[in-house]
């Protein structure tokens, strides 16, 4: 998980005054520990350079059917649902 804290880093370094944010990953599925692992590297590396941190996966943003048939990339509801989350989460007090 270096590389993620090592983004992170770079970024804030090339950008101090910048207003970062940063997304965790999602998944259609079952939020197994991969997930949560690579979700907690991003919050922690996130908390580190004082951006702001978005979940998606709690609560989970993306549903089986909003998958498209590659099993890889969401459609345009789960795009909007991924914006409506950031969106929600940067504006909130």
């Amino acid at each position: 998980m270096l590389a993620i804290e090592a983004v992170y880093a770079t970024t804030r370094k090339m950008f101090p005054d910048a207003a970062i944010v940063a997304v965790g990953p999602s998944t259609p599925g079952a939020v197994d520990a991969t997930v949560v692992g690579m979700d907690e590297a991003v919050q922690n590396a996130a908390e580190a350079v004082n951006a702001t941190y978005v979940s998606l996966i709690d609560p989970p943003v993306i549903t089986p059917d909003m998958v498209l048939d590659d099993r890889a990339h969401v459609d345009d509801t789960g795009h909007v649902a991924i914006a409506d989350r950031v969106a929600s989460t940067i504006s909130a007090p």
